[in-house]
């Protein structure tokens, strides 16, 4: 149990002497040599938050508790569950322990023992935890790594249903739903997303006669009429560096073009026609960005600095705008709802709340129950806007009602500046829930409601981005799509 969450709990809360408690002493030198053989599973890229391998939060990663187990039914019939969460900060970090703090004062017979993970070596305390028995019960996590979990039959998908059902399916934004199934079922209950978009600067636009940049011709358009690198103006900024996040920008390209790079039965389609003029565009944009290659700070950071006046980034940019230019600048940040070329669309990514069933070893029924009456309560007004509050923008609440509803623009204990941020972007708030409300929200590795987890061995290897930085510096697009279609079916089938 993290030392955050020992302190929400004192002043009169009992101890538990569990089996978690009394095996974490001696489990923690052979987690460790278990991980230190274990493959790394990627994060999002700390700043657009994307889907990636997919955990990604805006601090880039977080640090935690090495260890956890499911829980245990202890005596007088208290059921114990374990939440592994990634929120390590110290303000979400709280949220999420009021959240529970509240569960449990409504719920004397659970008792939730809450344990912050690395977020981005969530997979190898996932192995780990299989393989020992060790697992938790409630796991927060990307979909992509839902996805993988799921395909190793550790998630209790008739649990995740009941729990979507008890919220009310017509209550959560039509978007964020299939990324929470595999295989018509659900693997997790979504708890919120992120949303990727350009951000632009609405009164330098109007100046230059220029539209909003919802198409690849208006992008085309404004960036070669802003781009004057003599005075430090730029025409555009997004991901140009071998990263996760340049494949996060060109992925929207890709979708909007109506190009996949799986089709509906999971065959690789990355030489198509669709696929290389995305590319040939992305690389054509590229000349209007910043000299040098760049991952996710430079795109935000020249934002806030009036260099560049439109990029690419995620809803966590609303904060960097507020922070550097008040209300103003977020006043006259416009975003888009959906890129268009020949389809529209637009990425991003959900984190869920997953399941364990009572096929790992240890977890009860009474626990699964337990698990389901969590997760519906996380996701009430009361437990979940505090949370949103911590991540202001850029945590897209992923149920309806919730932008409108009063608490969302109250100050909450957890973060009382966050509600500044979300007055200012009050606009911009709902205009993403449309996006997320629409079936056009969606990412490579979710083709008709199904998930395909090895994609995220391709998503790790930066394979992707790095066949686009070859067409930046100068790569013919056909051919290394041609040449990159044969590496992502080797790196999906090993």
């Amino acid at each position: 149990m993290s030392d955050a969450h020992k302190g929400s709990r004192s002043g009169g809360r009992r101890s538990l002497i569990t089996r978690r408690n009394a095996l974490k002493a001696g489990f923690g030198t052979a987690l460790t040599a278990t991980l230190a053989g274990c493959s790394g599973g990627g994060g999002g890229d700390g700043g657009s938050g994307g889907d990636g391998g997919d955990g990604g939060s805006s601090d880039g990663g977080s640090s935690g508790d090495d260890g956890g187990s499911g829980g245990t039914t202890g005596g007088g019939g208290t059921t114990e569950i374990v939440l592994w969460h990634g929120e390590a900060e110290q303000r979400p970090k709280k949220a999420v322990d009021m959240a529970v703090q509240s569960f449990e004062e409504q719920h004397d017979d659970i008792t939730v023992d809450v344990q912050v993970v690395n977020e981005r070596q969530i997979s190898n305390q996932v192995l780990a935890g299989s393989q020992t028995g060790t697992l938790p019960n409630v796991i927060e996590a990307g979909s992509a790594f839902m996805g993988q979990v799921s395909s190793s039959n550790l998630l209790d998908t008739n649990a995740a249903g009941e729990a979507i059902d008890g919220v009310g399916r017509d209550n959560f934004l039509n978007g964020p739903l299939p990324w929470a199934q595999s295989g018509g079922e659900f693997m997790m209950v979504p708890y919120y997303a992120f949303v990727n978009s350009f951000w632009w600067r609405q009164s330098t636009f109007e100046e230059n006669g220029l539209e909003a940049p919802n198409s690849w011709d208006r992008l085309l358009e404004s960036a070669e009429t802003l781009h004057d690198p003599d005075n430090n103006q730029f025409g555009i900024a997004f991901g140009t560096e071998k990263h996760e996040f340049t494949r996060q920008c060109w992925e929207a390209f890709a979708l909007s073009n109506g190009a996949r790079v799986l089709d509906a039965d999971g065959n690789v389609t990355f030489d198509t026609p669709e696929i290389v003029e995305a590319l040939e565009v992305y690389a054509e944009l590229a000349q209007y960005n910043p000299p040098g290659k760049h991952n996710f700070g430079v795109p935000r950071d020249l934002y806030v600095n009036e260099s560049v006046h439109n990029s690419f980034w995620s809803s966590f940019l609303m904060t960097p705008i507020f922070d550097g230019g008040g209300e103003s600048m977020s006043k006259d940040t416009g975003t888009i709802k959906l890129l268009e070329n020949s389809t529209t669309a637009i990425n991003g990514s959900v984190i869920g709340l997953g399941i364990l069933n009572t096929d790992n070893r240890g977890i009860t029924q009474d626990q699964v129950d337990a698990s389901v009456k969590l997760t519906q309560w996380m996701l009430q007004p009361e437990a979940y806007i505090p949370l949103l509050h911590t991540r202001a923008g850029g945590y897209r609440p992923v149920v309806n009602g919730i932008i409108d509803n009063d608490l969302y623009t109250q100050e909450t204990e957890a973060n009382p500046d966050g509600v500044k941020v979300i007055r200012a972007w009050q606009d911009t708030m709902g205009q993403m829930s449309e996006t997320l409300n629409s079936d056009k929200f969606t990412r490579h590795g979710l083709v008709d409601g199904k998930q395909f987890p090895a994609f995220g061995n391709v998503v790790g290897q930066n394979i992707i981005p790095e066949a686009i930085v070859k067409v930046i510096e100068g790569a013919d697009a056909a051919e290394i799509a041609s040449e990159y279609q044969g590496k992502i079916e080797t790196s999906m089938q090993s």
